[in-house]
Parts: structure tokens; C-alpha cells; sequence
């Protein structure tokens, strides 16, 4: 039964397979002819679909083209046309070895209405050392190694900045609050922080901000100075009569999740979190 069922999947989804029910002799035939079929369409659909050596989907366009060292992160393939559901990807180091070798997702198929949507497959990465690395892909890894074709560039794995702490750690709601961030590896050309404002738990609607960024200063191998700014709120909508009030169910936390980059290219990793005192509560802290 376990078979029959995944032979009728096979049946549903693999563009072969699926000629099969589109044959009124399908629906006529015993079921022990029907069974031959659906277990062939089982077999098939665990190995090698010929199509992908013949048309191997294309991609076209990955991110990011940088990895914070020793995290585990995620690499991003936009592909021409297709939806692989058994994409690969592996990662090689200069030395001609391989460092990864990793199962992606289908993680966005395109409308066949929208111009320009692309499908798309997400490859989780594993904590990788520093260093340039290249990749190789195939949209379908069952086929062997010989599927995985190089990208057109590589990827460097950066050691990100460390952070440890964040003082004060809380403030005020509606003015802004110079925060110093503690930690290692401090320092760029280009050093931001990174803001971001999440919905409340269980809200589907969040705030009226979700990102910013701004210079960091004061700089140390050791600290820096990152501005909060005030807490945003939710969304918010017109009445119609002049005023805006929140939009039903939109909800923003208290908190600001705090990253610092040296080079706009990764990220700190650690959760630094800055939490904004309500009015009522900032009023009886004074």
C-alpha cells in the first residue's frame, strides 16, 4: 500500500508519470496492469529523472555572495524556469576539496500569471571556516555528481563581528536612546547596525518599521555606539476622518534585535536585544 501510494504521487508529480493519467486505458485497465505502472512510476520518481540531464534547469542569479564564518547560514538560487524538489548544492574549498554537500528546498514556485517570478531554492549552509569558497549545482542531486555544474562565482565565508552585550539594554519608548554595543572583532570601512523590529508574538501584522540602518559610532576594537530610535508602533492606516490608528491586528514588539556589520557584507550573529519601557512604566521608573 505504502508503494501504491507513492507510485500515485509519482503519478501526480513527475512530469513523465503523469502522462499516464491523462490516458482514458488508465482508468479501464486491471488493477494488476495498474499496479505494474504505478510501481514502475514509483521506482522511477527515487531515481534520475532523464529530463533533468536533458534540460538541467538554469539559474539565474544566487545570494549572498557572503557568509558569516562559523554559523550556519542559507544560500538563495533564482532559476530560470522549473521547480526542482530534490535541488543540490556543494561547496568546495581552494584546495579542490569539498567542504559541504547540501540537500536545498523549494521554497518559492513562481504564478504562472506574474512576469518576471522566478522559482527559487534554499540551501542551507553549514558553519564553514574562512576562505573562498565555489559551489556547483544540480537541480536534481539523485542524478550524481556529474549533474553538479559550477557557478559563476564564488563565495567568501568572512568572520563576522562579535557581539556580547548592549548598554543600557533598555530605555525609553519615545525618544532616542545612543546604546554601546560591547564585543570582538570591531571595526570597517563600512559599520552599521542593523535594526530590527519584529510583530509582537502571534501577530500577523507588525510594526510600522521593520528595518533600519544606521552608522555606527565611537568605535573600538572592542565597542561601538549605535542609536535606537524611537519605538516605531504598528502600522497604522487612516480612518478616514483624518486621524490613523493601528490596522486591526498589527502589533510591535517592544524589542529591537541589534546586528553590527564592519563591511555591509555579514552580519554579527549573536541575539542582542534592546527593549523599549512603555510610557506608563518609564513615568514611575523616574
Amino acid at each position: 500500500q505504502a508503494i501504491f501510494s507513492q507510485g500515485l504521487k509519482a503519478l501526480q508529480l513527475d512530469p513523465l508519470c503523469s502522462q499516464f493519467r491523462e490516458f482514458p486505458f488508465f482508468s479501464r485497465i486491471s488493477m494488476q496492469p495498474r499496479l505494474a505502472i504505478v510501481a514502475a512510476c514509483f521506482a522511477f520518481g527515487q531515481a534520475c529523472n532523464p529530463l533533468t540531464r536533458l534540460f538541467p534547469a538554469s539559474v539565474h542569479s544566487w545570494s549572498p555572495d557572503a557568509l558569516p564564518a562559523h554559523f550556519s547560514s542559507s544560500i538563495l538560487i533564482r532559476l530560470n524556469s522549473g521547480a526542482p524538489r530534490t535541488a543540490g548544492l556543494t561547496l568546495w574549498a581552494n584546495n579542490s576539496t569539498q567542504v559541504a554537500s547540501i540537500d536545498c528546498e523549494l521554497t518559492h514556485e513562481p504564478s504562472k500569471y506574474a512576469i518576471g517570478d522566478l522559482p527559487e531554492v534554499t540551501c542551507p549552509t553549514p558553519p564553514l571556516a574562512v576562505g573562498t569558497y565555489s559551489a556547483r549545482f544540480s537541480s536534481d542531486r539523485s542524478c550524481g555528481d556529474s549533474s553538479f555544474k559550477p557557478l559563476d562565482s564564488t563565495v567568501d565565508v568572512v568572520e563576522p563581528a562579535h557581539l556580547v552585550a548592549a548598554t543600557p539594554a533598555h530605555g525609553p519608548e519615545k525618544v532616542e536612546t545612543s546604546v554601546r554595543i560591547s564585543g570582538s572583532n570591531l571595526g570597517g570601512p563600512h559599520m552599521f547596525c542593523k535594526l530590527i523590529f519584529p510583530p509582537a508574538p502571534g501577530a500577523k501584522i507588525g510594526c510600522s518599521m521593520h528595518e533600519a540602518d544606521y552608522g555606527a559610532s565611537e568605535v573600538t576594537p572592542t565597542s561601538a555606539v549605535c542609536r535606537i530610535p524611537a519605538w516605531p508602533g504598528p502600522v497604522l492606516q487612516d480612518d478616514g476622518h483624518g486621524g490613523m490608528h493601528p490596522v486591526p491586528g498589527a502589533e510591535c514588539s517592544r524589542e529591537v534585535h541589534i546586528q553590527i556589520t564592519n563591511d555591509a557584507r555579514v552580519y554579527s550573529q549573536e541575539p542582542i536585544v534592546f527593549r523599549y519601557d512603555a510610557a506608563v512604566a518609564a513615568e514611575i521608573l523616574v
